[in-house]
């Protein structure tokens, strides 16, 4: 896979080792107004080798919670889990490296906040405000953190301007599959990803670090179970039928 890709704002785009990322060299482009009212943007970029660049992530295999989700007609994502990364190294170094970026994040809000929210907020207003790229569980009574659930990362998809999905997705050979939403709908799928860091939003009082999928690919889809009736079934077998069916 080519690490480099030249983007369209003239800055290219680079995959970054986990191995070697260092958060210190993450840096923050000038505060932007969107198209929409109240809503403010910033580039993030990656200083690698003296070379300014957009960071690229490649994740290791992880499993789909809940399969694509497009919420209230809105954008398409999904949410990958983190599940047995205390025994996996490499979802270690991708799980200390969304930390770190999450952790980059939030200093930036609180450097720019005036910039941001209009007004200088704290620390604790800063980190209220803050939607994490890593999420975490959280008992709704008590606030304590809720061990036996991995943490996972919610994902957008890449959108073109007739609102299609465009990320790119591969089969565990490599080809090609055209039906992204239809293919990834099913939850707990397997699969690696390239993620990029988009840009740094703050809007609704709220802001973070939209992270989006370049290209996904499959561990291994499903078996299709296909139809289990035929014109040659015999109504007096229907009550075998029933238990076949049950035990699939």
């Amino acid at each position: 896979m080519i690490s480099i890709i030249q983007s369209e704002m003239s800055t290219p785009y680079k995959v970054v080792n986990l191995k070697t990322f260092d958060p210190n060299k993450i840096s923050f482009g000038s505060v932007r107004t969107g198209q929409i009212a109240g809503f403010k943007m910033q580039n993030i970029y990656y200083t690698d080798g003296g070379m300014k660049v957009r960071p690229m992530f490649k994740t290791p295999y992880m499993v789909s919670l809940f399969g694509l989700d497009r919420f209230e007609g809105g954008k398409p994502s999904i949410s990958l889990s983190f599940k047995g990364h205390e025994e996996s190294e490499k979802l270690t170094e991708l799980l200390n490296a969304m930390n770190a970026l999450d952790s980059r994040v939030k200093q930036n809000a609180l450097d720019n906040s005036v910039q941001l929210f209009k007004k200088t907020l704290s620390e604790e207003l800063i980190d209220d405000k803050h939607a994490k790229i890593i999420k975490y569980s959280y008992d709704k009574i008590t606030g304590q953190l809720i061990t036996k659930y991995a943490p996972c990362m919610k994902l957008k998809f890449q959108m073109d301007k007739q609102n299609q999905i465009k990320t790119d997705l591969y089969d565990a050979k490599g080809e090609c599959i055209t039906q992204v939403e239809e293919t990834l709908t099913p939850k707990g799928l397997t699969m690696k990803a390239l993620i990029m860091p988009s840009v740094c939003w703050a809007s609704g009082g709220k802001f973070g670090l939209g992270m989006t999928l370049k290209q996904v690919k499959l561990n291994a889809l499903p078996e299709p179970v296909g139809c289990l009736l035929s014109d040659d079934d015999d109504d007096d077998n229907d009550d075998n039928d029933d238990s076949e069916i049950s035990s699939i």
